[in-house]
Formats: C-alpha cells, sequence, structure tokens
C-alpha cells in the first residue's frame, strides 16, 4: 500500500518525457464531444516528437481529434515500490496524409483489425506542449527516467 506523502517527484526532461512514451503501448486522447470532455484510450506509436495513433472515420475519436486540440497522457505504474512516471502532452491532431514519408510502422496499432469496414485513419499528435513526471520512493535506487514494466 503506498505511502501518502513519501514520495518524490521529480520533473522529466523533454527527451526524458519521449523515452517513456516510448516503452508504453497505451494511452489516453482527452477531447472534447458535444462540449463535454472525454478520454478515451488508444494504441499509440512515438516517431519523433509526435505520437501516431489511428481511428476509424466517421467514429467519435475521429470527430473529436481530427482539427482539434487534444491532450494525450501515459504512464507506467510498479505497485510493489510505488514508483513510476506520467507524461501529458498537447497539440493539434492532424489525419497523415498517404504517402507521407514520415510515417512510423505501425503494425502493432493495426494488427487488432480484421480488414472490414472502414480503412483506418492515421493520425498525428506533434508536441505543441510535453511534460511529465516521475514519482520515486525513497530507498528505490532505480535510477531509469521511466521505471516501470518491462518495455516493448
Amino acid at each position: 500500500m503506498g505511502r501518502i506523502g513519501q514520495k518524490s517527484e521529480e520533473t522529466l526532461t523533454r527527451a526524458e518525457c519521449l523515452e517513456c512514451l516510448k516503452g508504453a503501448t497505451v494511452g489516453r486522447i482527452g477531447a472534447s464531444v458535444k462540449a463535454l470532455p472525454v478520454i478515451m484510450p488508444v494504441q499509440f506509436v512515438v516517431h519523433g516528437e509526435s505520437v501516431f495513433f489511428t481511428t476509424i472515420p466517421g467514429s467519435t475519436l475521429d470527430a473529436a481529434t481530427i482539427g482539434a486540440v487534444v491532450a494525450f497522457q501515459a504512464d507506467s505504474y510498479r505497485a510493489p515500490l510505488d514508483t513510476g512516471w506520467s507524461v501529458m502532452l498537447q497539440g493539434i491532431a492532424s489525419a497523415v496524409d498517404e504517402g507521407d514519408p514520415d510515417v512510423p510502422p505501425m503494425d502493432h496499432v493495426v494488427a487488432g483489425l480484421n480488414g472490414a469496414g472502414p480503412q483506418p485513419r492515421l493520425v498525428r499528435l506533434d508536441a505543441t506542449t510535453l511534460n511529465g513526471h516521475r514519482l520515486q520512493m525513497p530507498g528505490d535506487d532505480d535510477t531509469r527516467p521511466c521505471p516501470g514494466p518491462p518495455t516493448r
């Protein structure tokens, strides 16, 4: 059980934030749908200083993100040690044009799609603002900027 008030919180650099995100596979998009805030999980990949994820054209996620300012958050937490990290970025989501040369491999993101229905749309979220922090308990000697479960 966590010990409230005994954790140290350390601000991560921009480079450390991006490194942490590269070790995660699921994040959350925060957007507005009909003027109400929503949070939706997405599989993603990081490439450069951008997060890429897919939507289905016409879906709630698609309508809420394309051309909109959105927030993205991912984290990792090791319960036995009460240690982890959280990174949030904000920016404008945009549909990626077909043939864009600066697109990462998205195999693990689209692997679950069975080919039926509309083709997924690739979305890029450039990190306009990016910040993160690391939580660490006293005595935890893990000095990695992104402690957590093994990365992929």
